[in-house]
């Protein structure tokens, strides 16, 4: 998993359930290797499980971590695959490497990146809104819930929602999802359309009307955000935009169904079904 996917999922737990943390992540004695590095580490060493040969040091692993070096094209600059191997078999790898022969099923994470999700934390948490938006530990607060549902389709949906609170006097069921950016907060509404965060606001919409029923309560659906500069705020989604994507998702169902149910997956839909006219 990449750096900031970690501290993304490490926020998730350090302000929702973190009671869970020493099930879900382990602390790298020393400083975790960069994201390339680490990405061939991590590759090599599920190899090795799958292969029988987790218990072989990183030494040993040539055949490995060639491979994987080739795949994903680094060090192929080098002349020879000796250099490559060496380019990956440092001290501070061994060592990394040897702790993910111990970690078992958790996560690695290291002081570092503790300590700075940590004070991510803290910053969510000095904020009254988003505390009070969150509601953590009230009697109608919930995180990380799981949700299956059945659709008209040939699939369902499921998902993990961040957090949901339900104000039952308000008749407001409010969803909360939190996400961390590498980015500041005004470039936020610019990155739900880019990395399709709208789709995943509407599928949890989705899910929670269809598990709680409640169809007299309104939905709230708030982007909690940590930017760069630790800089945090709750961006809430207008309700004439949340219906919109709404409407969008079901036209990407109703394409996933075509998709599916004809098992065509050469071409994309609209050139599929030959709407592309020019």
């Amino acid at each position: 998993m990449e750096q900031h996917l970690i501290e993304g999922s490490l926020l998730h737990c350090l302000l929702l359930e973190e009671d869970k943390f020493d099930e879900k992540y382990v602390v790298s004695p020393g400083k975790l290797p960069g994201d390339s590095a680490k990405k061939v580490l991590d590759k090599v060493f599920t190899r090795a499980c799958e292969t029988g040969s987790e218990d072989l040091p990183l030494s040993v692993q040539e055949f490995h971590i060639l491979a994987i070096l080739q795949e994903i094209n680094l060090h192929q600059s080098l002349k020879t695959d000796a250099q490559r191997v060496e380019k990956m078999v440092t001290d501070e790898h061994v060592s990394y490497y040897d702790f993910l022969r111990t970690k078992g099923d958790k996560a690695v994470i290291d002081e570092e990146t503790l300590n700075k999700v940590k004070g991510y934390a803290e910053i969510v948490r000095s904020n009254k809104k988003i505390t009070s938006l969150l509601n953590i530990g009230g009697p109608f607060s919930m995180s990380e819930v799981p949700f299956v549902m059945d659709t008209e389709y040939a699939f369902g949906l499921r998902g993990f929602v961040d957090n949901i609170n339900i104000d039952h006097g308000a008749k407001v069921i409010y969803i909360n999802d939190l996400k961390t950016s590498g980015k500041l907060l005004q470039d936020f509404p610019e990155t739900i359309e880019y990395y399709k965060y709208w789709l995943q606001a509407a599928v949890y919409c989705k899910l929670v009307r269809a598990n709680y029923g409640l169809s007299d309560y309104k939905i709230k659906f708030h982007f909690i955000v940590v930017d760069k500069l630790t800089q945090c705020y709750a961006f809430e989604v207008s309700q004439v935009t949340l219906n919109s994507w709404m409407d969008r998702l079901d036209d990407i169902m109703k394409i996933a169904d075509y998709h599916y149910t004809n098992r065509k997956y050469d071409l994309p839909y609209e050139y599929e079904v030959g709407n592309v006219i020019l």
